[in-house]
């Protein structure tokens, strides 16, 4: 694949979510890498909760755009994009084309890696 097929990386995730939590490091440092050169990532949070979303994205340094209707499972993005669990994450090409889903923090820098 070439570098423009990655676009938007788009993160499920929430405050409250362990897992989620523990990959934001890595994932930051992903997207530091990568960020300039053909690679951005929309959060969007499962929280129903506005005070303990904005403290989980100041407490982790995620500095993408970040977003949440704030209905919690009942997110409608997710819902939209069939997202069950979180974690999830769903990489999406300039032509709107889902290219990856669900894919590990290794498997993802590995594809930037190899494209970037």
């Amino acid at each position: 694949m070439r570098t423009q097929d990655f676009i938007l990386g788009i993160d499920f995730w929430a405050s409250w979510c362990g897992p989620c939590r523990a990959e934001n490091p890595n994932l930051l440092k992903i997207y530091e890498l990568y960020k300039g050169i053909g690679f951005e990532i929309l959060g969007v949070s499962l929280d129903a909760d506005r005070e303990s979303w904005g403290k989980a994205i100041q407490a982790d340094g995620l500095t993408w755009l970040n977003v949440s209707d704030l209905q919690g499972s009942q997110n409608e993005v997710a819902k939209m994009f069939g997202v069950n669990a979180i974690p999830d994450n769903i990489l999406i090409d300039r032509e709107g084309r889902i290219v990856a889903r669900q894919i590990s923090l290794e498997q993802l820098n590995q594809l930037l890696s190899d494209v970037l």
